[in-house]
């Protein structure tokens, strides 16, 4: 029996629906792919390729002869409902591909990761929709045979291609997402470093021209300091030198005095003596 996708496509990314559909125009029909994905694995697993002749061993299984019919039927009534929005899905995605070219092939690493039952032939848009066209209206009626299985094998393939190639836009879509937030958040904290920078010059700046309004400040209260002392210095010579002058003037007042008054004496004494 053919397995299911492991990964299975998601309805929506970080970026919205509409970006996943300008990519691959498959997006909205994917869910519907799916769909029809699993429907085609359950009519697959009724009749391998390997019993292509039920009839022949009818004796033995007539009790599911029936079973398996209204099984059928069934099936076939879900593929018919959805094998018109496989077909829509096909053409747009055939007009993205009009050369019928093959996707291109996942790394290494996804290929690792990637269901077991992937196949490894190429897939193209113009064979799958061949193959959808070769469903006819009156396909009920059609016993299971090994080309209607490599049909519906050819059709699980395709979508399971889609599928893949749908996550894998989904994980680049996330990493562009992840990467455009981490250039944002790099460019605003690269922004904000750059102002704080910018504040720190200019704050740098001021403090200069504070610092050389200080040290002229600084020089002149110097040289005020420097006129001052010798100010202070000069009147201390002048005090020194008023004081001895005033020594020297009082010392010779007095001799002047005592000069005067021998002079005086002796002048008295002449004048009585003549007398």
């Amino acid at each position: 029996m053919i397995e299911e996708p492991v990964n299975a496509a998601p309805h929506s990314i970080s970026s919205g629906p509409g970006r996943m559909s300008g990519l691959n125009h498959s997006g909205p029909s994917l869910v519907a792919a799916a769909r029809l994905a699993n429907v085609a694995e359950e009519a697959a697993s009724i009749n391998r390729p390997g019993n292509l002749n039920p009839d022949a061993d009818a004796a033995e299984t007539a009790p599911l002869e029936e079973a398996g019919q209204k099984a059928k039927s069934g099936l076939f009534e879900r593929l018919q409902e959805r094998q018109q929005e496989i077909e829509i899905s096909c053409a747009s995605a055939h007009d993205a591909h009009p050369d019928g070219g093959e996707l291109p092939s996942p790394s290494s690493s996804e290929e690792e990761s990637a269901d077991d039952a992937a196949p490894a032939s190429p897939f193209s848009y113009a064979e799958l929709e061949v193959k959808l066209k070769q469903i006819t209206p009156d396909w009920k009626a059609i016993k299971p045979s090994a080309k209607m299985f490599d049909m519906i094998e050819t059709l699980v393939r395709g979508l399971r291609s889609m599928s893949q190639q749908h996550d894998l836009f989904t994980q680049l879509l996330q990493t562009a997402d992840y990467m455009r937030t981490f250039s944002s958040r790099h460019q605003e904290i690269e922004n904000q470093l750059r102002l704080r920078m910018e504040e720190a010059e200019a704050s740098l700046s001021t403090m200069r021209e504070e610092n050389e309004a200080l040290r002229v400040e600084l020089a002149e209260a110097k040289e005020v300091l420097n006129e001052k002392k010798q100010k202070e210095d000069l009147q201390l010579r002048l005090d020194v030198q008023k004081e001895e002058l005033e020594r020297e003037f009082a010392v010779e007042r007095e001799e002047l005095a005592a000069d005067y008054q021998n002079k005086w004496m002796i002048h008295l004494s002449l004048g009585i003596a003549a007398a």
